[in-house]
């Protein structure tokens, strides 16, 4: 390396031969076993070999040519032929034998070992009834969801130039049993057989779609419309249209300061999203006012709406 060997330096001693060594005198009288080596001795015996130095043994993989569909029918014929004694009169068949049948069989025989089956048990595919799409999503029929999706994927073609891992039906019904149990995309990344991250991705993009097409399902209703449909506990305040709630929506700790300061709830003791929510007797949602935060008063949200 160009260094120069310090006065204590060693080296191995099976590298030289007996020759290079020097003795003091009278080491081998006594049976003294330091010795040194000579001035300008070399290593010469026993030295490493270079990776690049090694004998290399190329390793060729036998590979047979498959044999063409013409060998294939001059192999099947030429066995029938010399097989002719096991000819059936009656049908006029020959019983080809079993191993060039064998042989033909594993010709067309293709296998993808990485052709790999996405596991996902959160899927329309799965949902056999109308009570688990009610439990899963909370929609009462398999007409409503359909109607949804087909308007979902048109308006997704206008809205959205990017395509998901999941097809619009599974996009929909995801996204609707976030919004009706509010499980963490952990769990719904687990069930759709996505990453937490994409499963995210895909919520949020559905979820601006379906507020485009959906909010139009949001209406004042008529009076006689809400008379008709009046329940038990109503029927003695017929004059009541519609009944007002400021609902608070539990959020995440926001990162900034005032984030902070603007949605924390008192009442509730977390940080909250609050909106007005007007329903009718009979439970119909007509109307919702934009979102506050969690420290404005019920009686300020109702005076700016």
């Amino acid at each position: 390396m160009g260094k120069e060997p310090s006065s204590y330096a060693r080296v191995c001693s099976k590298q030289f031969r007996e020759e290079d060594f020097v003795y003091r005198v009278g080491a081998r009288m006594f049976g003294w076993k330091k010795r040194c080596l000579e001035a300008g001795a070399v290593p010469s015996k026993n030295l490493p070999v270079c990776s690049l130095d090694r004998p290399r043994t190329e390793h060729t993989l036998d590979v047979q040519a498959q044999p063409s569909e013409y060998e294939i029918q001059q192999s099947l014929g030429t066995s029938a032929f010399s097989n002719h004694q096991d000819v059936n009169n009656e049908d006029g068949l020959e019983d080809v034998p079993a191993a060039a049948l064998a042989f033909r069989r594993e010709i067309g025989i293709q296998v993808n070992p990485l052709d790999a089956v996405r596991h996902q048990p959160l899927s329309i595919a799965h949902v056999k009834t109308q009570k688990d799409l009610s439990v899963i999503g909370g929609l009462p029929c398999y007409q409503l969801f359909y109607n949804i999706c087909v308007v979902y994927t048109e308006s997704r073609m206008l809205m959205q130039a990017k395509s998901f891992c999941l097809c619009n039906e599974d996009a929909v019904l995801m996204t609707m049993m976030k919004l009706h149990h509010n499980v963490p995309f952990l769990l719904i990344g687990v069930l759709s057989g996505i990453h937490r991250t994409t499963a995210a991705d895909v919520f949020e993009a559905t979820i601006a779609t379906l507020a485009e097409i959906l909010q139009t399902a949001v209406f004042w209703s008529s009076k006689e419309a809400v008379v008709d449909n009046l329940t038990v506990h109503f029927k003695e305040y017929r004059n009541v249209c519609a009944a007002l709630d400021c609902t608070e929506i539990p959020l995440q700790r926001p990162k900034d300061l005032e984030s902070q300061l603007l949605t924390y709830s008192w009442y509730k003791g977390t940080y909250t999203a609050k909106v007005v929510v007007c329903e009718t007797p009979g439970g119909h949602i007509i109307f919702m006012s934009k979102a506050y935060g969690g420290r404005a008063s019920d009686s300020f949200i109702t005076k700016e709406i």
